[in-house]
């Protein structure tokens, strides 16, 4: 914008400075021509340029030295040791409320903070043995070559627990402590079981074709104690364990004697998985000299039973009988054989065979006495039927017995349902009527 402010300035006073050159004067005469007035563009001022001045750093100038003294040297005699301490003082960390002992004598109890301080040790070396309760013993040696010791012991905690070490004279026997489970035996090896608290347990062992053994043995902290189990052949029965628990017992839908539906919480037992066959029955007549079952509902000739009937179940037999039996049975077995009861048997019988009794090929005895009326008193906790022979009877022709359970194979649909109750009288057999048996839990 400025080169052309100055390029039109410049050109109108060309254009002035032309007609100055042509005007004339009054006279008539040209007046003298002049030059354009020529006008020059300012040109911009250079630029100064910065002069940087060099920084010139001076050395540092060294510190001046110090001038020497010379150090006077006190030459000093030296001194004599003090003497060696002839006693320590000992200051011993254990457990607290531990009894320590040093080279033979008590020396006192450590404190809550396990701490104990004896004074006027003798330096040397002294034996000290430290015993607490929960805790292994512990000794050692202790060495005092100061005038003061610190000496610290670290005991360890007593086992709560004993065990057993148990030798089977034959394989494949089942252990059972406390009437629990524990292992299985294998031939020529001992079974260690551990973990057992302090006191008396309960050892059981199994095996089919053997007398069942039991014993009892105590067992202390911290003790591994041997315990010998000698399995001698005998009578055997096949039985089923039966887990503790509850179930509803009855039916609401079925028989007047047979409702109310209500809980049952029993215990566990062992229950066995067939009758009592006609071979067993055999055994216990010959061995205890008992009367053979009424030969018109058995079958039986004298002490024989039917031929080809060995495994089928004895019937004709009374409950009178069934009891003579049990005894005999667990003398043999080794264990302590006995009737189901009557919510034993019907518990067993729903875990097997549901609503219909699907493994009894008789009916079968049970131990308690019958009450059509026992249901209403809705007994929870193991029942185990009228304490006392009732005096209502099962029909007006009938008087009260025995419960019976299961019916036979020849009975109707109804008559077979696991909640249907029946009677006999304790003296009196059927030939469709025989009975199976339970073995206790060692623990009740």
């Amino acid at each position: 914008m400025l080169n052309r402010k100055l390029f039109i300035t410049v050109l109108w006073l060309g254009c002035l400075g032309v007609a100055a050159s042509h005007a004339q004067d009054p006279s008539g005469r040209d007046l003298e021509k002049k030059a354009p007035i020529k006008t020059a563009t300012p040109k911009p001022a250079p630029r100064a340029t910065p002069v940087i001045k060099p920084i010139v750093t001076k050395p540092a100038q060294a510190p001046a030295k110090p001038k020497a003294n010379k150090a006077i040297v006190a030459t000093n005699k030296p001194a004599t040791p003090p003497p060696a301490p002839t006693t320590s003082r000992l200051t011993l960390t254990a457990v607290p409320n531990a009894q320590i002992e040093i080279a033979g004598r008590s020396s006192g109890v450590t404190g809550a903070d396990g701490k104990l301080v004896v004074n006027e040790i003798p330096i040397g070396s002294h034996s000290l043995k430290i015993t607490a309760e929960g805790y292994e013993p512990w000794s050692g040696t202790l060495e005092a070559k100061a005038a003061n010791t610190d000496f610290n012991v670290s005991m360890k905690k007593r086992a709560m627990t004993g065990t057993l070490v148990i030798s089977v004279n034959q394989p494949g026997v089942e252990i059972f402590i406390n009437d629990k489970l524990n292992v299985k035996s294998v031939g020529g090896r001992s079974i260690t079981v551990e973990g057992l608290l302090p006191g008396t347990h309960q050892v059981r062992a199994i095996k089919a074709g053997f007398k069942e053994w039991r014993g009892v043995t105590p067992v202390n902290v911290g003790e591994t104690r041997p315990l010998e189990v000698t399995m001698v052949p005998g009578i055997s029965l096949e039985t089923v364990r039966v887990a503790a628990g509850e179930f509803m017992m009855g039916n609401n839908n079925g028989p007047k004697d047979s409702s109310p539906a209500h809980p049952v919480s029993l215990g566990e037992f062992e229950i066995s998985t067939r009758e009592v066959t006609n071979q067993l029955y055999k055994a216990f007549l010959d061995a205890a000299k008992h009367p053979a079952p009424n030969p018109q509902l058995s079958g039986w000739q004298s002490n024989n039973f039917p031929a080809g009937k060995a495994d089928a179940p004895v019937t004709g037999i009374t409950w009178d009988d069934t009891q003579a039996f049990c005894q005999w049975l667990s003398r043999e077995a080794g264990g302590t054989y006995r009737l189901p009861t009557e919510a034993e048997w019907e518990r067993a019988t729903r875990l097997v065979g549901g609503t219909y009794q699907t493994v009894s090929v008789a009916w079968e005895w049970c131990q308690d006495w019958y009450d059509p009326e026992y249901y209403q008193r809705k007994d929870r906790l193991s029942p185990q039927g009228p304490a006392l022979k009732p005096t209502v009877s099962v029909s007006s022709k009938t008087p009260a017995g025995r419960v019976i359970r299961g019916g036979a194979t020849n009975a109707a649909a109804r008559a077979v349902r696991v909640f249907e109750r029946n009677a006999m009288q304790p003296d009196t057999g059927r030939s469709d009527l025989g009975f199976r048996v339970v073995r206790e839990a060692f623990i009740r």
